[in-house]
């Protein structure tokens, strides 16, 4: 099944690739792929649903991720995260000043 869902950001966690106020319009189905280096919204354990970017998947098939911003939750923080976790890829985003964009 292929799903579409818009979240509005809060925070500047992933600034300034996504701002605080965009909204974030993602998709998931069963096969979509995880690729390094894109945006995913999941599901934390801690931290609720966060949006953060993929850095690399280890030995153990968990994924690891950080936000764009100096000021994110470190990688370390947000830690391990399973495949069941990740909610969707973000596929772009709409800023009310500059536009829409993928990230």
């Amino acid at each position: 099944m292929f799903r579409l869902g818009v979240d509005k950001i809060v925070g500047d966690s992933m600034s300034p690739t996504i701002k605080d106020g965009n909204y974030a319009i993602f998709f998931s189905s069963k096969k979509m792929k995880i690729i390094p280096n894109k945006v995913y919204k999941l599901s934390h354990p801690q931290f609720g649903s966060i949006i953060k970017r993929l850095s690399y998947k280890d030995a153990y098939g968990n994924f690891w991720f950080k936000g764009d911003s100096h000021n994110s939750t470190s990688l370390k923080k947000i830690g391990a995260i399973a495949r069941g976790q990740i909610n969707g890829r973000i596929w772009l985003t709409i800023d009310i000043e500059s536009g829409i964009s993928f990230p």
